[in-house]
């Protein structure tokens, strides 16, 4: 989709909070001078490894420039910290208004932060109104009925995060579009004639002026 709109007409770009990037450069620095500590990550590595890498990443995190984002990422839900992250970058950016598409919980963060000015629509791929093993949460979808942006929710039909299709109605506002498509919360193999509906469907939706940004914010639930 990203690929099919870089048509010249938009800039599309993917946003990734600085906080991740840290997390990626210390990770591959951790795995570079301590290749043991840096595997003990899961429930199979002895304890006293799991705490041993903890407490070197988080020695590591306190001499970055956005530790007090890790501080807040440790105490919300995970798109909280990022939808602030996101809010930031757009106050700071050169550019007017952005179209942000969103897969998964990236559209909880998108939507959170809706009414900033820049900000002209948001289409959001699997959104994550709840969670297969947890349920519901409200934190997920208590804003959506006050988004007032052009919104466009493209949702698979075998989606794990997906709610009933009467649920889904009752959580979005009036304006929202919602298409189904035949795939699941990956959206792997799509067919070609459900792919090009969701396509211009999303044309449609950031049918701007010539030179408008795009901004693509990548986040997992």
């Amino acid at each position: 989709m990203a690929e099919a709109l870089a048509d010249g007409r938009f800039s599309v770009m993917s946003f990734v909070p600085a906080r991740v990037q840290v997390l990626d450069q210390i990770d591959e620095r951790l795995a570079r001078l301590a290749p043991r500590i840096a595997a003990s990550a899961g429930p199979r590595h002895r304890l006293h490894h799991r705490i041993m890498r903890f407490v070197v990443k988080a020695a590591m995190v306190v001499w970055t420039k956005p530790h007090w984002d890790f501080v807040a990422a440790s105490f919300r839900p995970k798109p909280f910290t990022v939808a602030r992250e996101l809010d930031r970058f757009l106050e700071r950016a050169p550019f007017a208004r952005v179209h942000l598409i969103t897969h998964s919980a990236g559209g909880i963060s998108a939507t959170k932060i809706a009414a900033n000015p820049k900000i002209a629509s948001i289409c959001c791929f699997g959104y994550p109104f709840m969670h297969p093993r947890s349920g519901p949460e409200s934190y997920r979808t208590r804003h959506l009925a006050s988004t007032t942006k052009p919104l466009l929710i493209v949702q698979g039909r075998s989606d794990e995060y997906a709610p009933a299709p009467t649920d889904l109605n009752a959580m979005l506002p009036a304006h929202a579009a919602v298409i189904a498509v035949d795939c699941d919360h990956d959206y792997a193999e799509i067919p070609d004639t459900q792919f090009e509906a969701v396509l211009r469907a999303l044309r449609a939706l950031v049918a701007e002026p010539a030179g408008e940004p795009m901004l693509q914010p990548t986040h997992s639930a």
